[in-house]
């Protein structure tokens, strides 16, 4: 994650990002959104959210993606070390890579 000048408040986890540094801080939650999850869309660790509607603006370019990608028809990974993010990384850290089937 690419976060320049800013200061992201990293103890937060996936809800301190980029646009919103201070993560959900100060009661200013909107409903189950998760930032993380919203902005790098389809997420890459599993959720426990199904895709019912994607509103995009970009339909040529964007739903062939959307729907190969979704959580929905695509098992997603996660490391039992939190700290690893993908499958070489976690195993190489000493975690296991785990899959949730779609």
């Amino acid at each position: 994650l690419y976060t320049a000048d800013q200061n992201v408040n990293n103890n937060r986890g996936a809800t301190a990002t980029r646009q919103n540094p201070g993560g959900n801080n100060a009661n200013n939650r909107h409903g189950l959104e998760c930032p993380e999850e919203r902005d790098y869309y389809p997420y890459w660790h599993p959720t426990p959210w199904h895709d019912i509607a994607v509103i995009t603006d970009e339909s040529p370019r964007r739903c062939a993606y959307y729907q190969q990608e979704s959580q929905n028809v695509r098992a997603k990974g996660y490391c039992t070390e939190a700290a690893q993010n993908s499958p070489e990384s976690c195993v190489d850290g000493g975690g296991e890579w785990k899959e949730k089937e779609a």
